[in-house]
């Protein structure tokens, strides 16, 4: 039951996020685009500025056929040496910037996702549903541990901007 309080619409904040970022790929850049629910906000804004010569790669086959569908050039990961900039969502970004993509990895509290296809190497994908105090000590622990192929946690090192859809605004962190 609602006292008053709206709660926020988390599909609108993540569209305006998305579109805050399409803002930032400009003409010939090589863009790396992700996967999810943010990135499907992402496609179409991108496609509604009609950059010229861009060169995209795709983190899942969804996202590549997607971005075809819309006019946006997509190649293959070796064809590219470098990217100008790399878009995708994030579960959780912490205050020091690290960021949380997919839920977690493989460890204590993980599930399975349901009727979630392969990865892009046939593996199966689950979600760590336990606290993580410390992003970089998680990370090192589940580079090393046998049967986990990657994980979702991203230092600050990498990121260049967050942005965050927060209502009608989008703050950039």
């Amino acid at each position: 039951m609602s006292r008053g309080v709206s709660e926020p619409n988390l599909d609108a904040e993540k569209k305006a996020a998305a579109e805050a970022a399409a803002e930032l790929v400009a003409d010939g850049m090589m863009v790396g685009l992700g996967t999810g629910s943010t990135v499907a906000h992402l496609l179409p804004a991108i496609a509604a500025r009609d950059l010229s010569g861009l060169r995209c790669v795709a983190t899942s086959v969804a996202t590549e056929d997607r971005a075809r569908e819309l006019g946006i050039p997509v190649e293959d990961f070796d064809k590219l040496e470098r990217l100008d900039i790399a878009i995708d969502g994030a579960d959780q970004v912490a205050p020091d910037h690290w960021l949380v993509k997919g839920g977690g990895g493989e460890l204590g509290e993980v599930a399975l996702r349901p009727d979630t296809p392969p990865s892009p190497d046939d593996g199966v994908i689950a979600d760590y549903h336990g606290e993580v105090h410390e992003p970089g000590e998680l990370a090192a622990r589940l580079a090393v541990m046998p049967g986990v192929v990657d994980h979702g946690l991203f230092p600050s090192g990498m990121v260049g901007a967050v942005l965050v859809g927060r209502g009608d605004a989008v703050e950039r962190a």
